[in-house]
């Protein structure tokens, strides 16, 4: 695969370029609001198959709080000081060439959960770019050119940050991610100059392979990292051993789009028997139909939840046919809970203030 490669300040090229061969698309933040965006929620590993369910709590069912602690929209010069990794990058402006930048979030997962580049206008439209919140007004709509993935890469001091074009709705049909033309690398590049103090290596990189993938992990691995991320995020995950064929067909049951379908299904089995459901054939059809399509009740999806274990701490996830064990917290008497409290060293009385203060600063 040929690579294009660049440095920093090679290139000067003119603002007009992008607006004139490039005209960026308005959105309005009112409609940004309500873009509904769709996540992979189904995965296969080892034997196993696991099926992801955000809350349905309104427009906004994922945890935001701790998204943004640990996924925050940034700018390009804020990029040197965050962690090596793949994120998500949009270019776009608020009604001129002169407020251009390039928005950054930092991918958290495969399914890019609260990362997709809409998320990133989410972002923005809320004013959430900035790190003390903003008393400047907030803006009615942002002019996006295109979109893509990053990442990020630190070695031996100096970083490298390796660009494509990927983005189903800000990149395509808009930019070839296989050929582009220099001017635009020129643009890129001069944004990373203009915001940043620090030299690196930028490559734009003519692909049509995503740089978001699984990890070659464990199972432990898999379901205690990238799984845990979900069920912080208010997820509720479920997991069936494709090996036993009683889970196994519960699995493509609870499939979503099987779910979705069952609706349809039953529709065309009824009108298939012109409204004559009570006769030996359609209720044969029917059983055969709820058995492999049919939507698993709350007490069997119960059975197939799953508890993890993240950072040490266990999530009481555990559903209402399955026994969830005690932590060993819930376990201490009272008389412990004294003892541990009569224990605390000066020190550790000490350092209440500075805890008290980062816990201020994550909020």
């Amino acid at each position: 695969m040929n690579i294009f490669l660049y440095y920093i300040g090679i290139m000067d090229i003119s603002d007009d370029y992008l607006s004139r061969e490039f005209p960026p698309k308005e959105y309005l933040c009112k409609d940004i609001a309500t873009i509904d965006i769709a996540y992979n929620l189904n995965f296969a590993k080892d034997g196993f198959r696991y099926i992801i369910r955000l809350p349905n709590s309104g427009e906004d069912p994922i945890n935001r709080e701790h998204l943004d602690k640990i996924s925050s929209v940034l700018e390009i010069y804020e990029l040197d000081g965050s962690e090596d990794g793949i994120y998500t990058w949009i270019l776009c402006d608020f009604g001129d060439i002169s407020t251009r930048k390039i928005f950054v979030k930092k991918t958290i997962n495969v399914s890019e959960i609260g990362t997709k580049h809409s998320d990133i206008l989410k972002d923005i439209c809320l004013n959430k770019q900035f790190a003390i919140p903003s008393e400047l007004p907030k803006p009615d709509g942002v002019r996006v050119y295109f979109a893509g993935e990053l990442t990020k890469k630190t070695s031996d001091g100096s970083i490298r940050y390796d660009l494509n074009f990927l983005s189903g709705t800000y990149s395509d049909g808009i930019i070839d991610p296989l050929n582009f033309p220099p001017q635009v690398v020129g643009e890129i590049e001069k944004i990373f100059k203009r915001d940043r103090t620090r030299e690196s290596t930028i490559r734009i990189i003519p692909t049509t392979d995503t740089f978001i993938t699984t990890r070659d992990e464990t199972l432990d691995e898999f379901e205690n990292t990238m799984l845990g991320t979900y069920g912080y995020l208010g997820a509720k995950i479920y997991k069936f051993d494709t090996r036993d064929p009683n889970q196994k067909r519960h699995a493509t049951r609870m499939d979503p789009l099987n779910e979705s379908s069952y609706p349809y299904r039953k529709g065309m089995l009824d009108r298939m028997h012109q409204g004559k459901t009570h006769t030996e054939s359609y209720n044969k059809q029917l059983e055969q139909l709820n058995e492999q399509y049919g939507p698993l009740t709350e007490a069997e999806k119960d059975n197939y939840l799953l508890q993890l274990s993240t950072g040490g701490k266990k999530t009481e996830r555990c559903g209402k046919s399955l026994k969830c064990k005690k932590s060993k917290k819930s376990k201490k008497s009272k008389k412990s809970k004294k003892s541990k409290k009569s224990k605390k060293s000066k020190k550790s009385k000490k350092s209440k203030k500075s805890k008290k203060s980062k816990r201020l600063y994550n909020k």
